[in-house]
């Protein structure tokens, strides 16, 4: 997460330093999301039949090779304008394989005990990631460039994968492909959970025929559809992921552009303020991450906790860019304590409420989606943010529509997804 961050931020201020065009910058973001569509597709079908546990470190070298040929472009002066759509659009494809495989892998290294904090732990990551490189990404970047920061992010990932490759467990649905490999490994945490209940989880796989690629998407689709549950969640996030790419597509642009920001009597440049503001969401969700991994809800009034989540968050992000800047930091502290709490009620429930053997699947299908609308809302933002319209207006409007998205998506479908998110975990 460290080296992500560093690469992801400078990446960001590179592109738009260079162009100066919020279309430009825009497009970028749309060539990193569109593989995080593609990608989905085939790697949740392929990781239905190979080891996910292995693909994570081979993703997280490819990471390294990545940033690593970017800084010797960079050392060079031979990075051309055309180069970051490509860069683009490979990072997009390493992380849409990625998060398949780390959503897939992750609940057979839990427990029904653990999953919670478990998922708290790893909520936990990104924030204290956020919190130590974004400051310092940003003051390098202003003060030596990019260079520096390539690189630190090439040593960052090669360290990650390095580390990854001690993760050594036997995965249940690869025992009928490779029964001697994957008799030679140790039992997950979930198997041997289930073995002490008198469930084989292996005997559980279900036996397919090899099929394509896209047919397996179709069934991962179908699933979704077939469970009321799993597809208002799935419209929800649709819906969500619409609105905060939109927002999210502005914002560098749109304070990297202004002055006069003022906290008390320090006056400052609009990145900087964009830290301070956007550091005090990160360290929200650090503390709600930790809320998390020491509090348990009730599961009754997990569902609950989840909807009011997504309306208080949505109401956050219509007023908050309108307030001074001391009111904007205490709301997104506010907000980051709270979206951690529902992404956490999310995947964990999904996860465990969607069986092993479709689970790869799944996560391609609802990361299809997710992926999909952030292209969508990439797209508004690149060819309304050069329109010099008024960005705090251009997020009330999105994000009115995310707060009636509760009532016309969610609400209707509470009795489906109670039975997913109110789980005893």
């Amino acid at each position: 997460m460290m080296g992500y961050t560093c690469a992801s931020f400078a990446m960001s201020l590179l592109v738009y330093d260079e162009s100066k065009q919020v279309l430009f910058f825009a497009l970028t973001q749309v060539a990193a999301m569109l593989p995080r569509i593609i990608m989905p597709m085939l790697a949740g079908t392929y990781f239905d039949r190979h080891s996910r546990a292995r693909s994570i470190f081979k993703l997280d070298y490819g990471y390294t090779i990545i940033f690593a040929i970017v800084t010797v472009l960079l050392y060079f002066k031979s990075f051309p304008y055309w180069l970051f759509i490509f860069v683009s659009l490979i990072i997009g494809s390493i992380d849409g394989a990625y998060m398949v495989a780390f959503d897939s892998v992750f609940p057979l290294l839990t427990t029904t005990k653990t999953t919670r904090k478990a998922y708290s732990i790893n909520s936990m990551l990104y924030p204290i990631a956020s919190i130590i490189t974004a400051p310092l990404t940003l003051f390098f970047y202003d003060k030596i460039g990019p260079l520096a920061i390539f690189a630190g992010s090439t040593l960052l990932f090669a360290i990650t994968a390095t580390v990854e490759t001690l993760i050594k467990v036997r995965e249940p649905h690869l025992v009928r492909f490779d029964p001697e490999k994957q008799a030679k490994l140790p039992p997950s945490p979930k198997e041997l959970e289930l073995s002490e209940l008198g469930i084989d989880i292996v005997a559980q796989q279900e036996v397919k025929e090899r099929t394509h690629f896209f047919t397996d998407f179709k069934e991962g689709v179908k699933y979704i559809l077939a469970e009321k549950g799993l597809m208002a969640i799935t419209m929800y996030f649709f819906v969500l992921s619409i609105t905060g790419a939109l927002m999210g597509t502005l914002m560098i642009p749109y304070f990297r552009s202004t002055t006069g920001w003022a906290l008390g009597g320090w006056q400052m440049e609009g990145m900087y303020a964009y830290m301070i503001i956007f550091g005090a969401s990160t360290i929200g969700r650090l503390v709600g991450a930790n809320v998390q991994y020491r509090v348990k809800f009730k599961k009754e009034k997990r569902f609950n906790v989840a909807v009011a989540v997504y309306l208080i968050t949505s109401l956050i992000y219509i007023i908050v860019f309108h307030l001074p800047l001391w009111f904007m930091i205490i709301l997104m502290l506010i907000e980051g304590m709270l979206s951690v709490t529902s992404y956490n009620i999310r995947i964990s429930s999904t996860q465990v409420y969607v069986p092993d053997n479709k689970r790869g699947r799944f996560n391609g299908a609802f990361l299809f989606f997710n992926m999909l609308g952030s292209i969508v809302g990439q797209l508004i933002a690149g060819f309304i943010g050069d329109l010099n319209w008024s960005v705090p207006i251009i997020v009330s409007v999105a994000f009115i529509f995310n707060f009636a998205a509760v009532f016309f998506i969610v609400f209707p479908a509470k009795k489906s997804i109670s039975t997913i998110y109110n789980a005893d975990l």
